[in-house]
């Protein structure tokens, strides 16, 4: 085993570096969500377990740092509310899993370009204060466009035409009514609330051409309660041989028909029981256009932000005390946890109410809920948040220089190192299994497993939960087994919370795969800036040994821009043909096909470069 590891391990000149003297310095900067990465700071977090036990006994309170917690506490409570959620949000206004995906990329391709682009004018800012502000305002004023997206809706009537022209719906109990055994003689049979008028409705057939499929409207004639069915005649419906063929041969099999609007039943009888009928429709180009606009504009305005707040930070502290970034980037993993809570809360509590009874049509799945959810606690507890970012950032006092990228010669670097060449293969593997877990999986716990929003608060606290201590302890891991076991090690935890989820519908286990899940990102995320930060600092490839910042941002481009652009959209497209828990099924297998590969080529690479 020992003989295994060494082959694995990096051959430079920095291999034998000890753990006093980690390359990899970033063991304690806690970085919650999986797009803010990028810094060129990344290097100058080192906060030793030693050190950190001396803080928590340390009397000393920096004040300068008060208004930069506050920032920090405000914009991941941003992330926790608002981002997790962007993808359910577009999804509510009737986007398709591809067109989501569509939006990941060209979202994540210019949010890289504005990572790039912002850094060197913010270098160049004295005043990075009044950045934060305007990008804070600006952040808060886009989220607010999220409540006007449109968000079409049809509604489903289910049932058959008979010879006389009427169309005869009916309904199916969900299991809590059917349990109560109302029999035909029953006298206090439940009243279905049956829509006095379903307007501009049309059959779906793939007989027939949709566009050219004829609209009519229903109105109600009778009801029969015992036998969950109602009578509706039939208005303005155009006379076709083309209606005579589908009437006749929708008499002995069961028509779906869509309609635009529903008018409420007769006599509005409170106690009548509700119909799940509702379904999101299909997008427009226009709300597509709107939502790829908005979702783009709001996160190239909120990634700069904690880039900016970093170099305060490091500005402040000073080079003596710049251990102590830790400390205040673990306020944001708090604003996190409680953004996720709190959120998960209102959502649940501001949406309609999802253990009510109610009956379907046979079409309906009886566990889709999609349409019951309502995400405007989301944005504005986005908005208010960014905005008490934007009142507190005046308060900071900062004098700050941040380090300045070298990325052409650490392109130049990164090409003639065969470690690198190593590193860079493994941000683009992580790189696929990152998009998936932070574009998809809130939509499809809500969607398809039936999780509730509080309940995926707490998924999201206890992942954080679960990523804080092993950010700290990934660095002595990946210094003792090499990066390369390690995002081998990686791999296989999140091969195990795959395959969990892929077939698991208890929520108590689905809270427990996604705590194991915790594990992973940091030891690969480590893994991976420990290797570039071996090349930087390789004097045998570059002059002054001091490109570790350029080689780790080239890194955090590749695995947190450039591959989810392809990985997002990707996924997207497979989440339009396979149901989410296929879709972790394969990812499963994708990360256990990573997992092997990943130590073998680099034992290969090692053996072919020491011939």
């Amino acid at each position: 085993m020992k003989k295994f590891i060494e082959k694995m391990k990096p051959k430079t000149e920095e291999t034998a570096i000890s753990k006093t003297s980690n390359p990899l310095q970033t063991n304690e900067e806690y970085q919650v969500h999986y797009k803010n990465h990028g810094k060129c700071e990344i290097s100058s977090a080192s906060q030793p377990t030693g050190e950190l036990m001396s803080i928590g006994s340390s009397c000393h309170v920096n004040r300068e740092l008060i208004p930069v917690k506050i920032n920090y506490f405000s914009q991941f409570f941003v992330i926790s509310a608002l981002f997790i959620y962007l993808n359910p949000i577009l999804a509510q206004s009737g986007l398709s899993a591809s067109q989501l995906g569509l939006t990941a990329l060209v979202t994540n391709a210019l949010v890289t370009c504005a990572r790039l682009i912002s850094g060197p004018i913010m270098d160049r800012t004295k005043k990075k204060n009044r950045i934060i502000v305007v990008l804070s305002v600006v952040t808060a004023a886009v989220t607010l466009c999220f409540l006007v997206l449109p968000k079409e809706r049809e509604y489903v009537m289910e049932g058959q035409f008979n010879e006389n022209g009427f169309f005869k719906a009916r309904v199916y109990p969900d299991k809590k009514i059917a349990d109560d055994d109302f029999g035909p003689n029953y006298s206090n049979h439940p009243s279905v609330c049956w829509p006095a008028i379903a307007s501009e409705c049309y059959v779906v057939d793939k007989l027939f051409d949709r566009m050219n499929e004829p609209k009519f409207n229903l109105v109600i004639v009778s009801e029969n309660e015992t036998k969950w069915t109602a009578l509706y005649s039939i208005h303005r419906l155009l006379t076709s041989p083309a209606h005579e063929g589908w009437t006749n041969k929708s008499t002995a099999n069961n028509t779906v028909l869509y309609c635009s609007h529903l008018l409420p039943p007769r006599g509005n009888d409170s106690k009548c029981i509700p119909i799940q009928n509702e379904r999101i429709k299909a997008a427009t180009y226009l709300t597509v256009a709107m939502g790829l606009v908005l979702r783009t504009v709001v996160s190239c305005s909120h990634a700069p932000i904690l880039n900016l707040l970093e170099s305060i930070t490091f500005g402040i502290l000073g080079p003596g005390k710049s251990r102590f970034f830790g400390q205040t980037r673990l306020v944001g993993s708090l604003g996190f946890i409680i953004g996720a809570l709190v959120t998960g809360v209102a959502i649940n509590q501001f949406s309609r109410n999802s253990n009510r009874s109610f009956v379907r049509f046979a079409s309906i799945d009886p566990n889709d809920r999609s349409t019951i959810v309502n995400y405007t606690p989301s944005i504005l507890v986005g908005v208010s948040f960014a905005v008490i970012s934007a009142f507190s950032t005046p308060c900071i006092k900062q004098s700050s220089d941040r380090c300045r990228l070298k990325i052409h010669k650490a392109i130049l670097v990164a090409f003639r190192s065969t470690e690198m060449s190593k590193c860079m293969l493994s941000c683009v593997l992580i790189g696929f299994v990152l998009s998936l877990v932070s574009e998809y999986f809130t939509l499809i716990l809500t969607t398809e497993y039936g999780v509730s929003h509080t309940f995926l608060g707490l998924i999201m606290s206890v992942i954080v939960v679960t990523e804080v201590p092993m950010f700290f302890v990934s660095g002595s891991l990946v210094s003792r087994f090499g990066p390369s076991l390690c995002v081998s090690i990686a791999c296989f935890v999140w091969t195990v919370y795959f395959g969990t989820i892929a077939f698991v519908s208890n929520p108590w286990a689905i809270l427990g795969a996604h705590a194991w899940s915790g594990l992973a990102f940091p030891l690969a995320n480590n893994a991976i800036l420990y290797q570039a930060a071996l090349v930087g600092r390789d004097r045998s490839l570059n002059v002054d040994g001091n490109l570790v910042a350029s080689m780790q941002a080239i890194t955090s481009a590749i695995s947190f821009g450039l591959i989810p652009c392809f990985g997002g959209f990707i996924w997207g497209i497979l989440l339009d043909y396979l149901p989410g828990r296929y879709l972790f099924a394969v990812a499963g297998c994708y990360t256990s096909v990573v997992m092997i590969c990943v130590p073998s080529i680099s034992v290969a690479i090692n053996r072919l470069c020491s011939k």
